[in-house]
């Protein structure tokens, strides 16, 4: 019985698709936070002019490397 198993579960496959609506969804959603970051980004421009340019890139420096502080916490170390 437990050959018979493995054989089904072995020859399965997954098959995935994507519609017309969810490939238009998805490119939606992709250059809706792309306007809004460069929209975002122009108003930091107007407004703060080179102030805004460094204030900008402290911003995604900070914004990457939060997951590695996370990654790296003491608590999770010691857990290893």
């Amino acid at each position: 019985m437990r050959t018979f198993r493995a054989r089904v579960v072995r020859d399965q496959e997954l098959q995935r698709t994507l519609g017309s609506f969810q490939v238009f969804a998805i490119s939606l959603a992709f250059s809706s936070v792309a306007v809004g970051v460069f929209a975002t980004y122009d108003e930091v421009l107007v407004t703060a002019r080179q102030v805004g340019i460094r204030l900008w890139i402290v911003a995604a420096v900070g914004q990457s490397g939060r997951p590695w502080r996370r990654w790296w916490s003491p608590s999770r170390r010691a857990s290893r």
